[in-house]
Formats: C-alpha cells, sequence, structure tokens
C-alpha cells in the first residue's frame, strides 16, 4: 500500500512539471509578455540550471539561492531520471534521485537561470553529482516558446563510476 502510494505521488509530481499545473508551487512562467522574454534573454549570465528533481519546486531552489525562484518548464531528450544509491556499495543508506544520460529518454523539469556565484553555490549543494553541458538542441520549452533563450544549459547527472 505504502508502495503504491509513493509510485502514485512520483507520477503526479512528474506530470506537473509536463503539464504546467505546478506553476504556482515550481515559480514558472507559463505564459510569457515580451517584456519577460527580453528581461530572461537579456541576463547578466546566459547560463542556465536544469532541475529534474527537488530543484522544480520554486522553495527549494530559493532555499539555495533567494533570487532563484523564476523559472521555466522543459523537456531535455537524452537524459533519463531515477533513484539511486548515493554511494558505491551496497547499503541501507538513502537514495537519491539522480540522472543518467539516455539518447532514447526524455526527461520533464525546470530551467533557472544562474549567475556564476550562484553556480558556485548549488554547486556546493549538489555534492556528489557532476555538473555536465546539456546541448541547446536537446531542450523544448513547455512555456509556447519556439526554442530556449541563448546560453549555456548545465545540469546536475549522477557521477557514474
Amino acid at each position: 500500500m505504502k508502495y503504491e502510494a509513493e509510485v502514485g505521488r512520483r507520477r503526479i509530481l512528474g506530470g506537473i512539471a509536463v503539464l504546467g499545473l505546478g506553476a504556482a508551487a515550481t515559480g514558472c512562467t507559463i505564459q510569457q509578455g515580451p517584456a519577460e522574454v527580453e528581461a530572461r534573454e537579456s541576463g547578466p549570465s546566459g547560463q542556465f540550471i536544469f532541475g529534474y528533481g527537488s530543484l522544480i519546486q520554486k522553495e527549494s531552489r530559493e532555499e539555495t539561492w533567494p533570487k532563484a525562484g523564476k523559472c521555466f518548464p522543459v523537456s531535455v531528450k537524452g537524459i533519463t531520471r531515477g533513484w539511486y544509491d548515493r554511494v558505491d556499495t551496497v547499503s541501507w543508506g538513502p537514495t537519491y534521485l539522480g540522472a543518467f544520460p539516455d539518447r532514447g529518454a526524455t526527461c520533464n523539469g525546470v530551467i533557472f537561470q544562474v549567475a556564476q556565484d550562484e553556480l558556485k553555490v548549488f554547486a556546493d549543494r549538489e555534492k556528489g553529482y557532476k555538473l555536465l553541458r546539456i546541448p541547446r538542441r536537446d531542450i523544448t520549452m513547455l512555456d509556447g516558446r519556439s526554442a530556449p533563450p541563448p546560453g549555456k544549459f548545465l545540469v546536475f547527472r549522477k557521477r557514474v563510476a
């Protein structure tokens, strides 16, 4: 029973980002006017983090960096997400959400813009994960835009042993 409830919760959370129903909870912009688009594209850093787990939630992003609340829903080709043990040996310890490359997979989540000092704070938060670049062509905007904004896209991915 507990397992079924957890599976149901995961499906709901995954669907929230895909369908855009979680705009209030995620802090994502679904409908944008020209001023929002211009402000986003002329930001200071031109680099974005792709959040596929706890970083989808506005409160989680803002706990790490108070100004990191604004995000944009996306789908990314070539990434699969799942629950993994953080250590290299078998353990009864907690599992964590991680992402691995998988050319046949698509992962939903959010992107949010970060400056270099913000990126360092998020890297401290995501210790144990490797920061990798996502090709811009692999990102599909779910906010009605035909293409992602110009910039560099990064993901904290599970380290592969």
